[in-house]
């Protein structure tokens, strides 16, 4: 491809995202409510829609006052996202209140989209940080692990799942402060087994893969594995899905993980439903116990 063909194509890029932006809010433009202002600064985008910087009409714009406003095409959900004119994100996340999970400020709709209002988080995804630093040394990857633990834990307390647990849904701060985001995919969780998935491939468990009816949780255990497997090393556990189906876990000779974590990783990458650990009781595991978290911030990690 040219220069010219590549500049073009960001033109044309950006005036399809401009126009994205303003059909995006009600005839007020930006100003969707007396209280808040979304910005054109993209924070970032998914699936079911895009994140902008959005700060109060009330407060000086200043970067202590911002926060993000994330919207959603209505056209974009599943039926099961919706709820009685709202979205099941929102009315999820309004329920919540952990120190590990986005806080949500409010939800405003227009004719087609709806502009949920969240905390801006700092730092940087998870999928950043272990790409710029190839891998997160154990000690490290047990901080930031027993946060989202935590997290999970409180959140299938509640008999909800994320459905979506993955290094690029969860936040580090400079201090190491975890934050778990996007829940585009959450649902509460009957207890039943269902086919309705849409979670990442590569954090896909082998029962889901095949094709059968599944427990979320067991779902939920097994990505757990997987981003544990992606912190320690640096890489997915399985080359692809064939390979993750049949479930043939191995560990890299490259790195140096210890015992007990591998003992860990085994146990939530097995194909036996039955004998992967609900989240309260990877809590018991050693690797878990064994904290050493006093040094955390002589930690030598890149976060740009």
């Amino acid at each position: 491809m040219s220069i010219f063909e590549v500049l073009h194509e960001a033109r044309m890029k950006k005036q399809e995202d401009k126009m994205y932006l303003s059909e995006a809010y009600s005839g007020e433009g930006r100003r969707y409510s007396e209280e808040y202002f979304t910005k054109s600064n993209l924070l970032g985008e998914g699936g079911y829609g895009f994140v902008r910087l959005s700060r109060r009409q009330s407060r000086p714009d200043t970067e202590e006052n911002h926060l993000a406003t994330k919207v959603i095409a209505k056209n974009s959900l599943e039926k099961w996202q919706e709820v009685e004119g709202s979205i099941a994100e929102a009315e999820i996340l309004m329920k919540l209140s952990h120190d590990n999970i986005l806080r949500v400020k409010g939800l405003f709709q227009n004719d087609n989209y709806y502009q949920l209002i969240m905390e801006r988080c700092s730092g940087v995804t998870l999928f950043d940080l272990i790409d710029l630093n190839h891998h997160m040394e154990e000690n490290l990857a047990r901080i930031v692990y027993t946060q989202v633990l935590d997290a999970v834990f409180y959140l299938h307390e509640k008999q909800i799942v994320h459905n979506d647990i993955k290094d690029e849904n969860i936040m580090v701060g400079r201090d190491f402060k975890v934050t778990i985001i996007d829940f585009g995919s959450a649902s509460v969780d009957d207890g039943q087994k269902t086919r309705t998935y849409c979670g990442s491939e590569t954090y896909t468990s082998p029962e889901v893969l095949s094709g059968a009816r599944y427990y979320r949780v067991d779902q939920e255990v097994w990505s757990l594995g997987v981003l544990l497997y992606v912190m320690v090393y640096g890489e997915n556990p399985f080359e692809n899905v064939v390979k993750a189906e049949e479930c043939i876990l191995k560990f890299p000779t490259s790195i140096y993980v210890s015992r007990i974590c591998r003992k860990l990783l085994s146990s939530m990458l097995t194909k036996e439903t039955s004998s992967r650990p609900r989240v309260e009781g990877i809590f018991d595991f050693e690797w878990i116990k064994d904290k050493n978290d006093n040094k955390k911030y002589l930690f030598s990690i890149k976060f740009e």
